[in-house]
């Protein structure tokens, strides 16, 4: 219980201005779901997910999406993100390739992890414009 309660306690910390990159982001039929064997539903379930990144200013402000094209699986979800994420301080950027869900299966591991370090290297560029601005506006 105690693991649990500093875990609520301090999950914003770790993630607060840290460059994030969802790929095919799917939260909607994954979480939450109920496991009729054990008895438990998973924390947080889809709907405390959405929540949580509405109500929250001060996560996801320096995130990316990789999506694609032919995703059914992720469309519902990476709509929902674009539309939460466009307005934020830092605004998200969405990149979509050719494709469906699984795709990152498909694809020649070297030139995924080229395409991955690019956009991160993109949102590590924002988080040091962003310090730049804040530290001129306090000098």
């Amino acid at each position: 219980m105690y693991l649990r309660q500093l875990k609520i306690e301090h999950q914003n910390t770790f993630i607060i201005n840290q460059p994030s990159l969802l790929l095919a982001p799917e939260i909607s039929n994954t979480a939450g779901v109920e496991n009729p064997f054990l008895n438990f539903f998973v924390f947080p379930n889809g709907s405390q997910t959405r929540c949580m990144i509405k109500e929250s200013k001060t996560l996801f402000n320096l995130t990316a999406i990789i999506s694609f094209k032919s995703d059914c699986i992720a469309k519902d979800d990476v709509s929902f993100f674009i539309e939460q994420l466009q307005l934020r301080k830092c605004p998200l950027l969405h990149f979509e390739l050719e494709g469906w869900h699984l795709e990152p299966l498909a694809i020649e591991s070297s030139s995924l992890v080229d395409y991955v370090d690019k956009v991160l290297e993109t949102l590590r560029q924002r988080l040091l414009e962003e310090c730049k601005a804040e530290m001129s506006l306090l000098s």
